[in-house]
């Protein structure tokens, strides 16, 4: 294991563990060192991947975008299909992160497509973010439908923390769906209520098998509110005080002054409105010690109610107006996050036209060197290799020759009475026979031999790895596919032949001078009545 290798599994370690400012020194270390020239694609790959998702972690998400949207590209281009996968998924998840809604649904439908003959293991996240997308657009029925699939993928896999994870969110949906119904069709929203109690409640079991407890908790409180709504009181402050527990555990101030707040709201409707004031008293404090807006105005909503039921309407109104004091703050406050994630938002748009006008400046580049190439070693007319390559890859292949001591066999072709077609049938049907003889070299040998225009109608036959014997073999097929192709579909009174002279002498010297050679047995060839192959 190189010291890229461990720096990389160091930072996910740390990562995992939740280290993130470790985690983002040890990335950034990583992707220095991967952007060097002796490190791999893969490793720059991996190196951007790993920053992206502790960037993602750090919830700095114009930054993270950067990296997945350069990482995506390395991985298209070293076709790593399972990769490529989970960087759209990243992609997905910052744009659901800063509102983008639509383009998290188009890389989250790519992701899908591309995963279709991928493993269970992969596809499953991605049919639970989809699932978490449309629950975000309001479309509870398609939402659930994507959890559903995913939970099925889960529990084949036997990862039972995603399976309670699915699970939780399809209970959580028939909880919104319910909550959304109580008023217009009580019935509905009961059966609603009854569903997202028996998902939330086979999610428990299983969240009891993994060590999460977090997600215990979570699902927990998700029970406790069905419960609430269900008019089990006592049931629903069990789970409520089991979701307090496991916040406090975890060390979370925040969601434990809303706990306490819920549990003081279940406490006051199951009729005991003294013992929930002082549970909501201690919800106030941790609001107040956090400075927070949301927390505060949620307590005083409470003890205004539980003042109320006591009968000291002085006290309720005090925290009624503290309450309906924070809501302008609670706005001031909404307006203020929304301003920010509409500026995460364009930061992210931004990054992604960047690498999009810098993807479109990449290829255009890269056709215009190819194309720069073509015209620099290849023929236009026929399409073959011109004389510049021819004069490259010859000597290489004599070089290589030599060396590893193979045998490699030069031919010179030339078409028989060029001028006379030209002269009689117009420099057009010249041109059509030098293409169409170009067209039956290619098919005659292999790919690896070098076919080049020598001049004119002249070509030139690089047959590597061939000795005299099987190259004359390969010449005399060449020369046949000449002689008997349908001449007359160009012309009805045209006729075709070559002749070709062959060398296998790599005792010559150089590249040079066994086309020399083979120049030589072309005359002969010539000399002695065209047609035919001299060596």
């Amino acid at each position: 294991m190189n010291e890229l290798t461990t720096t990389i599994a160091r930072a996910r370690a740390a990562l995992n563990a939740g280290e993130g400012q470790k985690a983002l020194e040890l990335a950034r270390a990583a992707l220095d060192a991967a952007r060097s020239p002796d490190a791999l694609a893969e490793q720059l790959a991996e190196s951007l991947n790993l920053h992206g998702d502790v960037l993602l972690f750090r919830s700095e998400y114009a930054e993270a975008m950067s990296c997945f949207i350069e990482a995506l590209d390395l991985w298209r281009q070293l076709d790593k299909s399972a990769m490529v996968v989970g960087c759209l998924h990243s992609i997905a998840q910052i744009d659901m992160h800063v509102g983008n809604l639509a383009e998290a649904a188009k890389a989250c439908s790519a992701a899908l497509t591309l995963a279709a003959g991928l493993d269970a293991a992969t596809q499953a996240p991605l049919l639970q973010r989809m699932g978490m997308l449309y629950a975000r657009l309001g479309d509870l029925e398609r939402a659930q439908k994507f959890h559903e699939e995913a939970a099925s993928y889960h529990r084949m896999i036997g990862d039972d923390a995603a399976l309670a994870s699915a699970l939780n969110s399809i209970g959580t949906l028939y909880l919104r769906s319910g909550e959304e119904n109580v008023k217009n069709d009580p019935v509905k929203a009961r059966q609603a209520f009854l569903s997202a109690r028996n998902q939330l409640e086979t999610a428990a079991e299983i969240a009891k098998r993994t060590t999460d407890r977090h997600l215990q908790g979570l699902i927990a409180g998700n029970i406790g509110s069905v419960l609430a709504r269900l008019g089990q009181l006592d049931d629903a402050l069990e789970l409520m005080h089991l979701q307090l527990e496991i916040v406090r555990s975890a060390g979370d101030r925040y969601n434990e002054s809303l706990c306490l707040a819920n549990i003081g709201e279940a406490m006051r409707l199951a009729g005991r409105p003294t013992d929930a004031l002082e549970v909501v008293k201690d919800a106030l404090t941790i609001a107040e010690s956090l400075n927070s807006v949301m927390r505060q105005r949620r307590a005083h909503e409470e003890l205004s109610n539980c003042f109320e039921e006591l009968g000291d309407f002085r006290s309720a109104l005090f925290h009624y107006k503290r309450f309906d004091h924070f809501k302008d703050a609670v706005h001031a406050e909404q307006t203020e996050r929304q301003t920010h994630d509409l500026q995460i938002q364009v930061a992210v748009n931004e990054v992604r036209a960047q690498a999009e006008s810098y993807r479109a400046e990449r290829d255009r580049l890269e056709h215009l060197n190819a194309r720069l190439h073509d015209e620099a070693y290849r023929d236009p007319l026929t399409q073959l290799s011109n004389r510049r390559s021819l004069d490259e890859g010859l000597e290489d292949a004599y070089s290589r020759s030599v060396r590893d001591k193979t045998p490699l066999a030069i031919a010179l072709a030339d078409v028989d009475h060029f001028k006379l077609i030209n002269d009689r049938f117009s420099h057009a049907t010249g041109d059509q026979v030098l293409r169409q003889i170009s067209t039956l070299l290619r098919r005659a040998l292999r790919d690896r031999d070098l076919v080049a225009r020598y001049g004119g109608e002249e070509f030139a036959l690089v047959l590597v790895g061939l000795e005299l014997d099987r190259a004359l073999m390969a010449c005399e097929r060449l020369r046949a596919a000449v002689q008997g192709y349908r001449w007359s579909e160009i012309h009805p009174d045209l006729q075709v032949t070559i002749s070709i002279g062959v060398t296998a002498e790599t005792s010559l010297g150089s590249g040079s001078a066994m086309l020399e050679a083979a120049d030589h047995k072309l005359y002969e060839a010539k000399r002695a009545g065209r047609n035919r192959i001299s060596h």
